[in-house]
């Protein structure tokens, strides 16, 4: 069920976007799939669903992987310095 808290920080628009996607999870789960991998994806997903989407619950966490998906510092020192 959807736990969203409309705070100043969040724009309608952007509790609009969390609202739909959470509706998406809900008709994922309530599908009726013919594939057992399927059901048990649709299954696994709605049991984890609050540690798989933690950012539409709370607006100070990022939706996306941009920060840990950048180069590591070190790769970035070695490319600066020239060093193989």
């Amino acid at each position: 069920m959807l736990k969203l808290k409309a705070t100043g920080q969040i724009s309608s628009r952007r509790l609009q976007r969390r609202v739909k996607r959470c509706k998406r999870l809900d008709r994922l789960k309530d599908q009726p799939w013919d594939d057992a991998d399927a059901r048990r994806l649709a299954k696994t997903t709605d049991q984890y669903r609050d540690k798989l989407t933690p950012f539409l619950h709370h607006a100070e966490l990022d939706g996306t992987n941009n920060a840990a998906s950048g180069p590591a510092p070190a790769v970035v020192m070695r490319k600066i310095t020239g060093a193989a």
